[in-house]
C-alpha cells in the first residue's frame, strides 16, 4: 500500500471513528442535543424527544462506526487481519457493550459476547498462523 492511500485510509479511518464516537456520546450524554440535531435534518419537520429505541439506536450504529474505523486505521498501518479484526471487534464490544448499559438495553451485552464468541476460532487460528510465519521467518 502507497503511503498517500496508508495516511488517506487512516485520515478516514479516524473521521469515521470520532464521528462513531460523537453519537455515542451524544446518544447517551446528551440525548436533547441528538434530538435537536435530528430535528435539524428531518425533512419532515421536528421530531421531538427521541424514544429510548431511537437513542439506543444511535448509540449501536455509533459504536459500529467506532469499530469501523478503528479496522480501517489498523489495516491502513499495516496490521495483520488478525489483529487489526481483533481490536476493532474488543473496541466495538467495549463501546457498544457501554452505550447499551448507559441506553437502558444492558440485556445487548449478552447478545454481544455471543457476537464476539463467534470470531473467536477464527481469530485465534489466524494469529496462530501469523506467528507461525513470523517464526519461520526470523
Amino acid at each position: 500500500m502507497t503511503s498517500n492511500l496508508a495516511r488517506s485510509l487512516a485520515v478516514a479511518g479516524t473521521i469515521n471513528a470520532v464521528l462513531g464516537a460523537g453519537f455515542v456520546f451524544l446518544a447517551t450524554a446528551a440525548p436533547d442535543a441528538l434530538g435537536a440535531t435530528v430535528d435539524m435534518v428531518s425533512t419532515r419537520g421536528p421530531v421531538g424527544p427521541l424514544s429510548a429505541a431511537a437513542l439506543f439506536a444511535f448509540a449501536l450504529v455509533g459504536a459500529i462506526m467506532v469499530g469501523f474505523g478503528v479496522l480501517v486505521v489498523a489495516l491502513a498501518r499495516g496490521a495483520g487481519v488478525a489483529q487489526a479484526v481483533g481490536v476493532s471487534l474488543l473496541t466495538w464490544f467495549v463501546v457498544d457493550s457501554s452505550a447499551s448499559v448507559a441506553t437502558g438495553f444492558a440485556l445487548n451485552v449478552v447478545g454481544n459476547l455471543a457476537f464476539l464468541a463467534l470470531f473467536t476460532p477464527a481469530l485465534r487460528s489466524l494469529a496462530r498462523r501469523r506467528t507461525a510465519q513470523e517464526a519461520a521467518l526470523g
